[in-house]
């Protein structure tokens, strides 16, 4: 179940869960990006 969140007179959408890391062990970089669109979301995947 999503609910809208009010924080500080702020009404903010639902919270919606993130895709999974894709990280390999001996990873040393992290890259940061964009959370992932609905249609990712849907195949759950990376750039769907």
């Amino acid at each position: 179940m999503q609910k809208a969140i009010q924080a500080s007179g702020v009404t903010r959408g639902p919270q919606l869960p993130g895709l999974a890391p894709v990280v390999e062990p001996d990873c040393v970089l992290m890259v940061l990006g964009s959370f992932p669109g609905a249609a990712s979301q849907a195949r759950g995947q990376y750039y769907a």
